[in-house]
């Protein structure tokens, strides 16, 4: 059965669920047991002899239709001989008439009627029946074949030929005045083998069919070399897949046509792309989140060790370490958590009209002692927001300044500058945040965004940023249907940009 199982596979078949019972009878001991064997295979037709027995349909469709039209221009072809035939065969009996009227009998078709049979047959270009299969030689090589013409007197006794009650003979009457003399008939030949016509259909019939193989053997060549042609870029697709489903996201697919396979490499290819993008995002994710948190719990460890060992006093300045840390922690676990809902849509959202001059007026007086003990200058230049109202969950707008000025107060240098301008253009309203520094390189602005990215030099770890704000700002915009950018800003530093859409009637 194994064999059978691996010649099926071999030529794309698999058996499915096909169950063998096999009863051994009763056991002695065990009456009411049965040895029963099952196997099971599944059925599985491949693509390529899909294609194949789709080929060989429309082939069998096409030589098909071509015998059916070879038998209907046959059937035709017969029936205009045969009225041919008959109009040829009506066109002797004025003749015949006329030689009764001359002759007053048919005496002289009575004394040669093999002379007058011909006579008549090749002046109404008729074809003789062939020979009898088991007739005698020479009579055969004298008469050769009988006639098919029927020539009767005024008693139906035959003159030419030998009536059939079986043939469907055609019979015209030759008459003399207002008397019928005699009677002309034909016999239909069917088929009418052995004659020019019928030598002819063979002719096509032969011409047809070898027509019809060499269309079958053209056909099934390039059937399998299509089939091949198409399964190639489909077989790189189904091991692509099962790359993909190992989690090999390096596997790409070269596009070799330009139709929709090749579309579909592409797309592929752009899809193995992000996945590998992905990939490596959640892989760095583990590995920034696992840093994040090893480094403010390796000091809470040490802390409490160096306490619990009695190498450091369990004083106030020590408890304030300890709790410092424990603030780190509990920041990140939020923002982490913040971000997930975020990412997920779930983050809860009332939006209301609300003044975006306000809440960014309110952001400043909050953060206004941080930014003085830096010596950070504030400049405002909002009055172009005046009147103008956007659609906002207000929280979750302060929040986005909150993280921005918190930025602000931890890398603007001491005795820095920041400014704040806002401008309305078309439908939408746009707040840009400048300071002077230090900078971002162009290198690192795209990505300043990213979840936990920072600057080695400037914005780093030591500033005690989670590095996800950013992140949150650029979802909660997202969220408000703004977005969120940042550039190089002409004071030295950073620029951040956020345009937000207004409610169009506020200012009516």
């Amino acid at each position: 059965m194994s064999v059978k199982v691996a010649f099926y596979e071999k030529i794309g078949f698999v058996e499915e669920k096909r169950c063998v019972k096999i009863s051994c009878g009763t056991d002695q001991n065990h009456p009411n047991e049965h040895i029963t064997v099952q196997m099971q295979m599944k059925i599985r037709l491949s693509l390529s002899y899909k294609l194949f027995a789709a080929f060989f349909l429309i082939l069998l469709i096409v030589v098909g239709s071509m015998f059916l039209s070879r038998f209907i221009f046959s059937y035709n072809f017969q029936n205009y001989i045969k009225e041919v035939e008959i109009e040829n065969l009506e066109s002797l009996v004025p003749v015949l008439t006329a030689l009764y009227n001359q002759n007053g009998s048919w005496d002289f078709v009575r004394r040669d009627p093999e002379n007058w049979s011909r006579r008549l047959e090749n002046q109404a270009n008729l074809h003789r029946l062939p020979p009898p299969l088991f007739a005698d030689a020479s009579r055969t090589k004298q008469h050769r074949g009988e006639s098919r013409l029927l020539m009767l007197d005024e008693n139906e006794l035959p003159l030419i030929g030998i009536p059939d009650q079986k043939d469907n003979s055609k019979i015209f009457s030759i008459s003399s005045g207002d008397k019928v003399v005699g009677w002309l008939g034909i016999k239909q030949q069917k088929p009418f083998n052995d004659t020019p016509p019928g030598a002819l259909l063979k002719r096509q019939a032969e011409h047809l069919t070898v027509l019809g193989i060499l269309v079958i053997a053209v056909t099934v060549v390039i059937a399998v070399l299509f089939s091949r042609h198409i399964l190639y870029p489909v077989r790189q697709l189904i091991n692509g897949t099962h790359a993909l489903a190992n989690r090999d996201f390096s596997l790409r697919i070269p596009a070799t046509t330009s139709d929709e396979l090749g579309t579909l490499a592409e797309n592929f290819n752009e899809m193995a792309g992000t996945l590998e993008e992905y990939e490596m995002l959640r892989k760095k994710w583990l590995t920034d989140i696992s840093h994040e948190l090893r480094t403010p719990l390796a000091i809470l460890r040490g802390e409490l060790e160096a306490i619990e060992d009695g190498v450091r006093e369990a004083s106030p300045e020590s408890i304030s370490s300890l709790h410092h840390e424990v603030l780190r922690i509990s920041n990140l676990v939020e923002d982490l958590h913040l971000l997930s809902l975020a990412e997920s849509d779930s983050l809860s959202m009332e939006k209301l009209p609300c003044s975006p001059r306000s809440i960014l007026e309110d952001s400043v007086n909050y953060f206004q002692s941080r930014l003085a003990e830096k010596q950070i200058e504030i400049q405002l230049m909002l009055d172009d927001l005046a009147g103008f109202e956007i659609s906002a969950d207000q929280n979750r707008i302060e929040q986005v300044f909150f993280n921005l000025f918190d930025n602000s107060c931890k890398y603007i240098q001491e005795g820095g500058k920041l400014r704040i301008s806002g401008s309305v253009k078309d439908t939408s309203c746009f707040i840009r945040f400048d300071d002077t520094g230090p900078g971002v390189s162009q290198k690192a602005l795209p990505h300043l965004f990213d979840r936990l990215y920072r600057e080695d030099h400037s914005r780093s770890r030591q500033t005690g940023g989670s590095g996800l704000g950013l992140t949150i700002c650029r979802h909660i915009i997202e969220k408000h249907d703004g977005e969120i950018i940042a550039e190089s800003s002409n004071l030295g530093g950073l620029a951040i940009i956020i345009r937000l859409p207004l409610i169009l009637d506020s200012n009516a």
